[in-house]
C-alpha cells in the first residue's frame, strides 16, 4: 500500500514539474516576443509597451523558481565533485543524505518565508510602480509554490535516499 502511494507521488512529482517546465518554456518565449515588441515599439513608434518591464521581472521571477524540482530531478544542480568523487560509494551516499537534509531544512524554512512574505503582499494589496500597475503577489506566490514543490521533491529524493542506503547496509 505505502509503495504504491510512493509510486504515485513520484508520477506527480514527475509530470507536474514536467509540466511547470513547460509552462516556464512558453513564458520565455512569451517575455521575448514582448521585449522584443516593446524595443520595436520604442523605436518605431516613440514608445514601448506599457510595463514591459514589470512583466518581465514577474515572468523572470518564475522562471528561476518554478523549475527547480525538475532541474534536480535531472541531477542539473552543482556538487562539488573533487572531494565527492575519491569518496567510496557508500560514502557518497552519506553525503547525499546528509545534503539532501541541510536542503531540506532550509528549503523548509524558505518555504515558509516566503509564504508569509506573499501573504502580506496579497493582504495589502501591493502592486508595482509603473505605467501598468501589477499585482506583486503573483511572483510571490510563484517563489513559494516553487520552494513548495522543490521541498516536496526533496523529501521525496531523501526517503528513496535513506530507503535506499538502509538496503544496502542490511
Amino acid at each position: 500500500m505505502l509503495q504504491k502511494i510512493v509510486k504515485g507521488l513520484q508520477f506527480a512529482d514527475l509530470h507536474v514539474n514536467r509540466v511547470l517546465t513547460v509552462a516556464v518554456g512558453v513564458l520565455v518565449f512569451f517575455c521575448m516576443i514582448l521585449i522584443t515588441c516593446s524595443i520595436a515599439g520604442r523605436y518605431l513608434f516613440g514608445t514601448p509597451v506599457p510595463s514591459a518591464d514589470e512583466i518581465s521581472e514577474t515572468v523572470l521571477v518564475l522562471v528561476i523558481f518554478l523549475p527547480l524540482a525538475y532541474i534536480d530531478r535531472q541531477g542539473g544542480h552543482l556538487r562539488i565533485m573533487l572531494l565527492y568523487s575519491r569518496l567510496s560509494e557508500g560514502w557518497q551516499n552519506v553525503c547525499d543524505i546528509l545534503a539532501k537534509v541541510l536542503a531540506l531544512l532550509l528549503l523548509s524554512l524558505m518555504t515558509w518565508q516566503t509564504l508569509l512574505y506573499a501573504l502580506h503582499s496579497w493582504a495589502c494589496n501591493e502592486i508595482s510602480w509603473g505605467m501598468v500597475p501589477t499585482p506583486l503577489w503573483i511572483p510571490k506566490f510563484g517563489i513559494f509554490f516553487g520552494c513548495l514543490l522543490f521541498s516536496l521533491h526533496v523529501l521525496g529524493s531523501l526517503g528513496i535516499k535513506v530507503k535506499n542506503f538502509v538496503r544496502r547496509v542490511s
